[in-house]
């Protein structure tokens, strides 16, 4: 198995592998490290292991780490105040937050907002607390409320099936079991709800490649997750239940295959007993190798659906959703021209499928001349 690069051996704590890099190594990393939020991570471990960082940038690092830690702190308290309002067995708070307790320390995982899944026959009486207490909803996306510096994104399914509604087909969550299962944890000295642990394990790996596997983040809460005490025989019951085999098993296959991890046995008897299709394959080791510009995610998630109408069902929702969704794309287009979005939409999709497809000639080409030198 070959050496995974130092991106992410000081990802996954190997921060003592860093103390032998040089000085262009380590200018190599300060793009990395911003693009993928892992600036505080990547401080916490190498301080941790008393590895000496160029003063540049140990300061910018340590500086991201402390503002993060910030940052975090006070999300999660005013989030402990909300829910001290409305009673925190009505609200679940999910990952990445719900994470931070398998982290070193707060300042190690940046967030974008907080996302919280709300119990539907409490959500109006949330929404009026949180305008109540200063938020605003966010015009055109319905979930998400804002105040100041925090963002809540409040969920009543976890998949968002409302959205995309044929996203049913290549899986879904059960919001009752969910519930049933949750848990009661402190994040940062406040009490909340969480999913148990191996719906945290599906859910991460599902947002990972509806993302298309874009942060490194994710595959480092799926990695700590799964040293969290799994029960493996659910999680795979689950993931069956669900149709999130597929999901579950590209995320184990980073893992194993691009970060050199050492998988728990049964993760890796899950990878043995399920075949990738060659396509499938492809397409999955091509994403894995461009994280930050391939998006694959949802071709890669049609996989789960085994019926073809269902699949091109679903990849053509996907493509031009339905107006209120596609207007989310479209921020600035006025909603009496929605019908505008949809040639927009299509211009989107033709200029990022060339992309793609001048990024997959060049790599082939590229690897045809290696094999020839």
């Amino acid at each position: 198995m070959r050496q995974p690069p130092p991106l992410l051996l000081a990802t996954l704590g190997e921060g003592k592998a860093l103390a032998q890099l040089g000085a262009d190594q380590w200018e190599g990393l300060v793009s990395p490290a911003a693009e993928e939020g892992l600036e505080g991570l990547f401080y916490q471990r190498c301080t941790a292991e008393s590895v000496a960082l160029p003063h540049a940038l140990g300061d910018n690092w340590r500086s991201s780490y402390r503002q993060t830690a910030e940052v975090n702190f006070a999300a999660l308290q005013r989030l402990g105040g909300l829910l001290a309002a409305m009673g925190a067995e009505q609200v679940l708070l999910l990952p990445g937050a719900a994470l931070l307790p398998f982290y070193p320390d707060p300042g190690c995982r940046p967030m974008d907002d907080l996302d919280l899944l709300v119990r539907p026959e409490v959500a109006g009486r949330f929404r009026d607390l949180l305008q109540g207490r200063g938020f605003a909803a966010v015009p055109r996306h319905p979930g998400l409320w804002v105040s100041g510096d925090l963002a809540l994104d409040l969920h009543e399914d976890l998949l968002n099936t409302a959205r995309i509604r044929t996203r049913r087909y290549a899986g879904w969550m059960d919001l009752a079991e969910v519930w049933r299962d949750s848990r009661s944890t402190r994040v940062e000295g406040v009490e909340v709800g969480t999913m148990g642990l191996e719906d945290m394990v599906l859910y991460t790996a599902v947002h990972a490649l509806r993302h298309s596997f874009r942060r490194l983040t994710w595959f480092l809460d799926l990695h700590l997750l799964l040293q969290a005490g799994i029960d493996w025989e659910r999680l795979e019951d689950k993931a069956g239940r669900y149709n999130l085999v597929r999901p579950l098993v590209y995320g184990l296959g980073f893992l194993q295959e691009q970060a050199a991890c050492p998988l728990p046995e049964p993760a890796a008897a899950l990878l043995a007993r399920i075949p990738l299709r060659t396509g499938e394959a492809y397409l999955l080791r091509q994403s894995f190798q461009d994280r930050r510009r391939a998006e694959w995610g949802d071709v890669l998630w049609a996989f789960s659906i085994p019926q073809l109408g269902r699949r091109c069902r679903f990849l053509a929702e996907t493509c031009f959703p339905q107006p209120q969704v596609l207007l989310q794309v479209f921020p600035y287009l006025p909603a009496p021209l929605f019908p505008l979005a949809y040639g927009l939409r299509l211009l989107q999709l033709l200029l990022l499928s060339s992309r793609q497809l001048r990024w997959l000639l060049a790599r082939s080409q590229a690897q045809a001349d290696r094999v020839a030198l």
